[in-house]
Order: structure tokens, then sequence, then C-alpha cells
């Protein structure tokens, strides 16, 4: 885990670090797309702009094709893109591919390295692996004490090699005063790999090693490093959050209420909490923060009231966004504007990101926001407000201190020892909650959940099991369980489909036998039972050779001529790499037949499906990802 270190222990310093960063209110945000060598500085010939790029988990190379839109370093000779643009903070996204044992570095500002690394399958990251901030190096501190204050990933959540992994990177620049001195160091307020987040408020005290710079500005360019071997950088997004558009302008006043709700249970329910009239209760505690922060107040359940006023320096639309630890309702200029309901106050839950849209004037606006938390979070408090304008990134009107600590959300996890184990729960899957799922995990550290009602993959994934916190706390009425790492979602749908109609086969044409755990190589797999069109099926997954993947076996009662196996959808298209190694929806994951199987890919209802016909009555696959 990483520890932040924080040096604005003072309200001085801290004021003075919210005064630069609302300076030049006036200007906009300024958003560019990073896609062609012309918006680099004298760019080197190991650098290429192509069309495409594919490669496979065993490739030290990727191979190009013409066009527009990637940009592609080769070993030609050493050297690394530097942007034209310079910047301060900033919200930095992009897509990047890494071939078998290749080695990159996204460095903000030129200094501060986010590490880009083939760490497929690495158990423990390092600073050095993938995602990781990287150390800091320093000749005179003497053999093998070198590096220093390196920071790694919180999981690693790299994808294999060959294979698109997308990064989202909130950067704040360091801060200096009037005559030149930092007075704030440089930050990774967030880093998320493949959606998991592995940085967060994040300090770095100086320039990492083989940064373009050694000194440290308010400015610097974007640097992709391109001396270790051959990788792939497409769709880079920066928007520069130098100049804000929004700020608070006031003080934010607080008060703080306990015994400021009422909450009812019918049967195993527990209703929502009904408010009551604040006009006939006396806080425990007001006060004044320089911005929104729920950590204000650290005693039992209690019901927070923030108000204030925030300055807008150009009329617009106008983003705002939302998470909390627990419940919160949030008004501006007195209409409430982020809320999962129309109740008076009651709305966001826990650990869920809401959002909603105002048109507002250049000048001053109030917000209002009600705050509480449930019973069993006690000591997690977290209420973030975020704002963006047209082409801005999302700013944040809240002290980091009460931003949500994702690596504490998890409160009950369920973690496979020396034997697989499975978890039923509820998933969410495409925006919907199957409630016939099964989690099953390794100790290989890859994972997979099943709906046993469509006899269908719903995730994959590989790192942590299961986080199961909705299903226990309080009532645990969500019933949801969730990856703990980085995730992959399948098709959804049953793995057999017919060859004359290629729709998904509907829960009544399918009869679900149950599930038993058989042996499969000294493990205890669960095996789940169907029959279709009157063929006995048996489906059981378990992890690859390698263990970095999962291994599909479907096992019928019968031949059918009539049947194909579903491998695969795309929304993305699919595309053949190699013998028997199929890229999915973009080169999300692969999918890896045995030899001498031939797949057809067929555009079907405005997806994309990979199949195979079924000639055998054992059929297997992996999944690699």
């Amino acid at each position: 885990m990483n520890t932040t270190i924080d040096l604005l222990q003072n309200k001085k310093q801290l004021l003075l670090w919210c005064g630069l960063l609302c300076m030049n209110l006036v200007f906009a945000q300024s958003y560019q797309a990073l896609d062609a060598l012309s918006d680099f500085r004298n760019p080197p010939t190991n650098w290429q702009v192509v069309g495409e790029v594919t490669g496979t988990p065993a490739d030290k190379t990727l191979t190009p094709k013409a066009g527009k839109g990637v940009l592609l370093c080769t070993p030609k000779e050493s050297g690394n893109l530097l942007s034209n643009l310079e910047h301060g903070d900033l919200e930095l996204s992009l897509d990047v591919m890494i071939p078998k044992g290749s080695n990159s570095g996204i460095y903000l500002q030129g200094r501060y390295e986010i590490q880009v690394f083939d760490s497929w399958g690495v158990a423990n990251p390092l600073h050095s692996d993938a995602g990781g901030i990287y150390q800091r190096w320093d000749d005179s501190r003497g053999k093998n004490t070198e590096g220093y204050e390196g920071h790694a990933p919180r999981l690693n959540a790299v994808k294999a090699p060959g294979l698109w992994n997308h990064l989202d990177i909130s950067f704040v620049a360091p801060r200096f005063d009037a005559a030149g001195k930092k007075i704030a160091n440089a930050r990774f307020a967030k880093v998320t790999w493949n959606g998991v987040v592995i940085h967060q408020n994040v300090e770095v005290f100086g320039p990492t090693r083989a940064s373009a710079y050694t000194d440290e500005k308010a400015l610097g360019a974007l640097m992709l490093q391109g001396d270790y071997g051959n990788v792939a950088y497409k769709n880079i997004r920066i928007t520069q959050l130098g100049n804000r558009s929004v700020a608070i302008s006031t003080p934010v006043k607080y008060a703080i209420y306990e015994n400021a709700y009422t909450q009812e249970r019918k049967g195993a329910i527990l209703e929502k909490p009904k408010p009551k009239d604040l006009a006939t209760l006396k806080p425990v505690k007001t006060g004044e923060t320089d911005l929104i922060d729920a950590t204000v107040s650290k005693r039992g359940v209690q019901f927070y009231v923030f108000t204030g006023k925030f300055k807008v320096a150009k009329e617009g639309d106008y983003d705002f966004k939302s998470n909390c630890q627990g419940y919160a309702n949030i008004w501006v200029d007195d209409v409430l504007l982020l809320s999962d309901d129309n109740t008076p106050w009651y709305g966001l839950s826990f650990n869920e990101e809401t959002v909603g849209k105002k048109h507002l004037t250049a000048g001053e606006h109030t917000f209002k926001i009600h705050y509480t938390h449930r019973d069993w979070e006690r000591t997690l408090r977290a209420l973030a407000l975020f704002v963006k304008g047209e082409n801005e990134g999302w700013q944040a009107l809240h002290a980091k201190q009460s931003e949500l600590e994702y690596s504490k959300t998890v409160l009950n996890l369920v973690e496979p020892k020396t034997q697989p184990i499975f978890q039923r729960s509820f998933v969410v899957f495409d925006n919907k909650k199957r409630t016939h799922a099964v989690n099953v995990g390794f100790p290989e550290g890859v994972h997979y959940s099943y709906d046993t009602k469509q006899g269908a993959l719903l995730h994959v994934w590989r790192g942590g099991f299961l986080n199961t916190t909705e299903m226990w706390h309080e009532r645990g009425e969500e019933q949801t369980a969730a990856p703990l790492g980085m995730s992959v979602s399948m098709t959804g749908q049953f793995s057999l489909i017919t060859k004359d109609k290629l729709d998904a086969v509907t829960e009544s044409a399918l009869r679900y036998e149950g599930m038993k755990l058989v042996s499969v190589q000294g493990q205890k797999v669960p095996q789940f039972s169907y029959v279709f069109q009157n063929i006995s099926i048996k489906d059981w997954t378990q992890p690859t050779a390698d263990k970095l993947g999962l291994q599909r076996t479907l096992s019928l009662s019968a031949k059918s001529t009539k049947l194909n196996v579903l491998l695969a959808t795309a929304t993305h298209g699919i595309q053949k790499i190699a013998e028997g190694v199929y890229a999915i929806d973009g080169a999300a994951y692969f999918i890896k037949l045995p030899i001498g199987t031939t797949a057809t890919v067929v555009e079907h209802n405005g997806k994309t499906l990979l199949m195979t016909e079924l000639k055998e009555q054992l059929f297997t696959y992996e999944i690699v990802f």
C-alpha cells in the first residue's frame, strides 16, 4: 500500500496552495489530442504514426498497418517523444499496448514517471512494474541505495502483451511562490489502470529516474519514453487544468447534527432515513473550511450540512459529479442537482457516483450539501464534488482528504487460499443485475463470475478475488459482489448457439441441472450442468497451464451437427492475430483455440460474433487477458 506524505500541514500553506489554484480564473482550460508526430518536438526516427498495431502474448514486436492515430515506437534507435505543449495540472487519458518484455514510461512534465512495463502475471508488483511511480535516483547515496521514494501500484492491472491497456491520470503540478521557491510537491491525485485505481493522492518530491529534466517547474512537456523496445500509444487526450473556471469563492460553512433523522424497518427491509426538522435541532459543531471536507468531525453517526458559494468565470453548461461514503444530496442555486430520487434529502448511496448538469451564468452561485453515513461507516467518511465546463477536465471543490479513498472501501473480502472457492451473489453485468451468479476464485489469482440461469461467463479477472461488502454489511440489501482486480466482460450468453439461428439462447430453452465440485488437476472445480436440445452439457473453467488465463471446457453427451460454440461477442470488432488466436473487442482480450481448430467471424444484430463448429463431444479453449 502506498503512503501519501502531505507537506501542506498548516492552514497558511493550504490557503496559499488553494489561492494559486484559483489564479487566472478568466481563462478557459484547454483540451488537446496528441495523435500525430507534429504534436511533438523533433520526433526521433524510432517513432512513427500508423493506423493499427497487433501482437500476441509471445511477440516481442508489434505488427503495424498503414494509417493514422497510433504512435508506434520501434527499436531503430533510442529516443523519447516530448510534446510541444507544456502542462501544469492536467487530466490525461490514453491507451497503450506493451509487447512481451518491453518497457516504456509516461513522464508528466517530463519529470514524474508512471512506469509502462510488461508485468503480465506479476503477483506482487514493485515501483518498476506497470503502473508504478518510478523511483528517484541519486548516485551519491551509495551503492545499492541509489534508488528511493518509488511507489508500487496497489495491484497489477496490466493485460497480456498484445492487448490494449487504458490509463487515466489526474496530475497536480508542483507549486512555487513569487520568488520561485517550491511550496508544494507534485502529486498524482489519481491513477487508474484498466479501470482499477492504482494510486491516489501520492506526492512525488522530485523528478524520477531517467526524466528529461532534473529541475522542477510549474510547466513541462509530456514525455513518452522510447528507448527500451516496442510500444504503441493511441487515444492520447489531455485536458490542462492550470486555469480554473470554477472555484470556491467564500469559506464553506458547516453545521453537524446528531440524532437528526429516523430510520425504520419493514420486515427485513431497512427504510430510507427520514430527516427531522433541522430548525428544531441544535448543531453539535459548527465551523468553516476552505473546501468541502467530510473529515471535519469523526464522532459517531452524524448529519452534515455544508453551505457556500462558488464563482464561475464564463457562462455555459457545467457537469457536476459526486461520490461519497454514505448518503448525500447536493443543491446548486437551490435546485436539487445530485440525487438518486426525489426524496427531500436522501440520495447518493455507498460508493456511488452520480452526475448532473446545470447551465450557469458567469458570477457567483450557491451550493448546499446534506450528508450522512451509515452506522457501520463510522470511520469511513468521504464526500467529493467535482465540476467541469465544456472542453474542461474535472476539478475538485473538496479537500483531498475528503475524497473517497478507494483502498478503504473493501470492508469484506473473500480470497482463495490453497483450493478454489466459490461465492454466490448478484453480479452487475452490462448495467443489469444478474441474480443467479456464482463467483469462482483460484489460488493462482485468476477468477471468473458465471450466470447459472443463462449458462454464461460474465466477467474474468486477475488479482484479488471478491469484494463482498455489499452482501454482508447492514442487511446486505444489494447482495452484489465485485471483482477485486482488473476485470474483462465476457459474452453473458449461453456457450452454444444454433447454426441456423444466431440469437442468444433463451432461458426457457435451457434447463439448469445444478452445480457440483469435480476434481481437475488436483483441484475441486465447480462444474455446471445443463440440458439443451436433449443434449446434456457440462461446463467448467480452470486456470491455464501457465496460470495467466482461464481454460474453459464443454463436455456434451452426444455430437450435434446443429451447434456452434459461441466463443466471444464484440462491439468493436474481432481480429485473427495468429493461427488460433483472436483479439476480441479491439484487443480487450484474446481467445486461443486448440491447434487445428478454425473459427468464423460473423456480424449479427449489430455485434460481431466469434464461433467455431462443434465437431467433438469435448471442446476446450482459452481466455487470455
